[in-house]
């Protein structure tokens, strides 16, 4: 009697216990798995591109990792039996699969993208800005941080009336306006996310803006090291890689590709990416 795999969307899939129930281990599928869970916790080979002809499993195996890494509803029973039916095709990799989810002392975030076009470096951000604040993870990007400060020597030197304006908002939510000073030149996350909240009462009803641009690595960067402090990481898994690069215009070629080599470099100078 044949089975069949039916099609995985990473984003609704991931930590889907049926994924392990009805999985039929194959040598090449868990040498890969093997891999990457291995060099996440153990090398500084962190980046990996996984290449296979349609329905060779990629986005199988790339929810399965992200499963297993993030431990997302893995559930004891179902746990051990994926592993029993690993053992059959290979101890040794079973050994050392069972390992590295074991020596994974990082809480690691899933990001997972799919069908996606446009700017490489876009999605890339967007997407990790948008689990955070699902996960309820304070977030604030590095240009943030000093763009404020400087909208505060601004304010000081030019602007007393806005200044006035921001401590007449800061005593109404009770918070002093010496210590949210002192906490935005220290780049607290939490006063630099409640200035953005207020900042519309503050500017006579103007929205948030930030007109400052930061390389992309070097936001990154801020990010892990952000959630370096938590002792968390981001698991990224872009699925339908192929797809997304067909739609780079010509003139964008050059520039995309090195924006995935600078991210794939990035993240094997990190513990937590």
């Amino acid at each position: 009697m044949m089975s069949f795999q039916p099609s995985i969307n990473i984003m609704y899939d991931i930590g889907k216990v049926q994924l392990f129930e009805s999985y039929v281990p194959n040598i090449n599928q868990l040498e890969i798995m093997n891999s990457v869970l291995s060099d996440a916790t153990k090398s500084e080979q962190h980046a990996h591109l996984l290449i296979g002809p349609y329905g060779a499993g990629k986005s199988l195996v790339g929810t399965m990792i992200a499963t297993m890494i993030t431990n997302l509803n893995m559930n004891k029973k179902v746990y051990n039996q994926f592993f029993d039916s690993v053992y059959k095709v290979s101890s040794e990799l079973e050994t050392s699969m069972r390992e590295a989810i074991i020596q994974n002392k990082q809480e690691w975030i899933p990001i997972t993208i799919t069908g996606k076009s446009g700017g490489f470096e876009q999605i890339i951000l967007d997407s990790i800005q948008k689990k955070l604040d699902e996960e309820g993870i304070s977030f604030t990007l590095k240009n943030d941080a000093s763009y404020i400060k400087e909208l505060l020597s601004l304010w000081e030197t030019n602007h007393p009336e806005v200044l006035k304006n921001l401590e007449n908002s800061l005593e109404k939510h009770g918070i002093d306006a010496s210590e949210f000073k002192n906490a935005i030149q220290k780049g607290n996350e939490q006063a630099i996310i409640l200035f953005k909240n207020i900042y519309s009462e503050i500017a006579f009803g103007m929205p948030y803006h930030n007109p400052q641009k930061i390389s992309f690595t070097e936001q990154l960067e801020y990010i892990f090291d952000m959630l370096a402090k938590k002792k968390m990481g981001i698991f990224i898994v872009f699925d339908e890689f192929g797809r997304f690069l067909q739609t780079i215009p010509n003139s964008k070629i050059y520039e995309t590709m090195q924006q995935i080599q600078d991210l794939a470099e990035l993240v094997n100078r990190q513990k937590n990416a």
